[in-house]
């Protein structure tokens, strides 16, 4: 597959090249965002429960595609009342969507190892088109023949283009919640192409390690 090993260099005969998927590995990926709070602080959470995968169909990444669903009520902030007042119809409405959906459209290798992801977000049944960037680290082709490679991406979304439109202020007329959404996604994937894991196994640019 030379769609994300050619940017280790690592060179596999396209005759040899399947669709295969990284699959994201839940226990070892972070979902975080951070959004302003009264204005001067700033909130961190995360989503506990992602699935999804990035396939690979031929040896350019722009051919790629990837689909990541993210169970909404996994929303953590360190307190309970500001979760759950997240997950109700003034923000997320989980009962109506329980989901947050991201579909990509396209993989643009800006410089070796980065890219520029193109998709569709889907949140409390809208869906918008959004860029992030992605950065690409070391593959790890561990002794059980399964490669992993950690993946970052980050990005930024307005959440009233997506419906969270709750506007509460303070006494002072300033907003209790930012409009806009950082995004910290540090992936992590793992792939068992069997076939591509012998063939790379003797190749120096490989560690093997275990689970």
């Amino acid at each position: 597959m030379m769609v994300l090993y050619g940017m280790m260099g690592v060179g596999v005969p396209t005759s040899l090249v399947a669709q295969d998927c990284w699959m994201i590995a839940p226990g070892r990926t972070k979902i975080g965002f951070k959004v302003k709070h009264l204005v001067l602080f700033t909130v961190e959470g995360k989503f506990k429960r992602i699935k999804g995968c990035i396939d690979s169909h031929g040896p350019d990444i722009d051919v790629a595609g990837s689909e990541a669903v993210i169970s909404v009520d996994s929303i953590y902030t360190g307190n309970k009342n500001r979760d759950e007042h997240l997950l109700s119809e003034d923000f997320f409405h989980v009962e109506e969507s329980p989901e947050i959906k991201f579909v990509s459209r396209s993989f643009e290798e800006t410089s070796p190892g980065e890219y520029l992801i193109r998709g569709g977000l889907t949140m409390r049944g809208v869906t918008r088109l959004i860029s992030l960037k992605g950065k690409a680290g070391k593959q790890v082709l561990m002794k059980n023949d399964k490669i992993r490679m950690p993946l970052a991406v980050t990005g930024t979304l307005n959440r009233f283009d997506y419906g969270l439109k709750w506007d509460g202020v303070d006494a002072a007329g300033q907003a209790l919640v930012g409009d806009e959404v950082e995004l910290d996604l540090q992936l992590m994937l793992i792939k068992n192409p069997t076939t591509l894991a012998h063939l790379n196994r003797r190749h120096a640019g490989h560690t093997h390690v275990g689970m």
